[in-house]
């Protein structure tokens, strides 16, 4: 217990407060499945992959996936209790399907659209890809760190399942991840987990759905020097 109050002072998980409203209702789709894999690259980069498994339920165009450009993480710098401020930068945004992108108000909007614009009736399945510049914090001496929301927290529907992987370079040791930690919330609770670590791999599966406008925040550290500082 005391260890997760301290990760919520860390990375400031904020409890949403959920109610069935008029958006959450009427949005039109849900989210059967997702399954995000991210590749820490070499240069401190990160190449992400988000499989989307989506059941259209009335006639719609598409859907919004919005990614926040620039805030801060609760987090200890060589001690030293601070805000970490993050600034990104998404590009080479690609999916199987068009996609329109735009920022405003220091957010990425990127709507995933059919090749021809249709209605849909039934499930569909979307792949969208995109890297990622200033996620990772290089400031600790020891280590590196990077915290990341898997799909942010302004979906107004349900997720049914959340699968997750995150890579780091091969290297000839053993594992180089000292620690990871996987925050959620669960009848308005902050819940801890973790995944499974197979040499520089982790893997998690999340076990229960999740509400809308919730999120899922992964915190992993690594040992300095496997990624060179951007």
């Amino acid at each position: 217990m005391k260890h997760i109050r301290l990760l919520t002072l860390i990375i400031c998980f904020v409890i949403p407060a959920y109610s069935e409203s008029a958006e959450t209702t009427s949005a039109g789709f849900a989210i059967k499945q997702l399954d995000v894999h991210i590749d820490i690259l070499i240069d401190g980069t990160l190449l992400v992959t988000e499989k989307y498994l989506i059941d259209f339920y009335q006639l719609y165009h598409g859907f919004f996936r919005f990614i926040p450009l620039k805030g801060e993480w609760r987090t200890f710098i060589n001690g030293s209790d601070i805000n970490f401020p993050w600034s990104l930068k998404i590009s080479d945004v690609e999916s199987t399907d068009n996609i329109k992108k735009y920022i405003y108000m220091d957010t990425l909007y990127i709507r995933l659209l059919s090749l021809k614009h249709e209605n849909y009736g039934n499930e569909k399945e979307f792949t969208l890809t995109y890297r990622v510049q200033g996620a990772i914090n290089f400031e600790n001496d020891n280590y590196d760190e990077l915290i990341w929301s898997l799909f942010g927290d302004k979906w107004p529907v349900w997720i049914d399942k959340v699968n997750m992987t995150v890579a780091l370079p091969p290297v000839q040791t053993a594992s180089t991840i000292e620690k990871h930690v996987i925050l959620y919330i669960e009848d308005k609770k902050i819940k801890e987990t973790k995944g499974s670590l197979i040499g520089n791999e982790l893997a998690y599966h999340h076990a229960i759905p999740v509400q809308p406008l919730g999120k899922i925040l992964l915190f992993i550290k690594w040992k300095k020097g496997i990624i060179q500082s951007e």
